[in-house]
């Protein structure tokens, strides 16, 4: 492989890979998250102050697999496309595990002490949010709606009239809720 094909594969699959695992994430959010493992999802979704909580465990799941797609990667050096294929899916894994650490748990539940979100103009990253704030509404295994994590319809959108609005902190007006307490919220 030439030095260009490496950088087309190490930097474009990656980025191509990280909008193909919202889709794979939102399934698993889905059918996974709020299906069987929903043992383990449901802290999620009730109030919570401590620093940890049992949903907190899918990260250590998240990493395995970036984790063995690294090792199988490397594992296969004598067929160097299968090997350089392994490795960008497992380098585009981790970017959209950090992407989701920063949104989700950063910007959105707050757990790093912030107001990024009160004090953006960004109307994709409010829509984001309140996407994820109505998600939360339902604080049940069924009936749920916006699964994803990156990725928000337009219908959660807030008018232009009601773009100053914190959706973290909820608004009587709207009657939008709070953010679910986390850690730090």
């Amino acid at each position: 492989m030439s030095i260009k094909e490496l950088l087309l594969a190490y930097l474009l699959v990656p980025v191509l890979l990280l909008v193909f695992f919202e889709y794979i994430v939102f399934l698993i959010h889905k059918y996974v998250m709020h299906g069987f493992a929903w043992c383990w999802h449901e802290s999620h979704h009730q109030k919570n102050h401590a620093a940890f909580e049992k949903n907190d465990l899918f990260v250590f799941v998240f990493a395995l697999i970036a984790v063995s797609l690294f090792g199988l990667g490397c594992k296969l050096k004598s067929d160097h496309y299968l090997s350089v294929g392994i490795n960008a899916t497992a380098i585009g894994w981790c970017l959209y595990g950090f992407c989701y650490f920063v949104f989700h748990d950063i910007l959105v539940h707050r757990r790093l002490k912030n107001n990024w979100v009160k004090k953006t103009k960004n109307r994709y990253l409010k829509r984001l949010v309140r996407a994820h704030v109505i998600h939360h509404k339902n604080t049940g295994k069924y009936n749920g709606e916006s699964f994803g994590f990156l990725y928000a319809a337009k219908k959660y959108q807030f008018p232009d009239h009601l773009q100053k609005l914190d959706v973290t902190r909820g608004n009587k007006n709207t009657g939008e809720q709070k953010t679910p307490r986390h850690s730090r919220i």
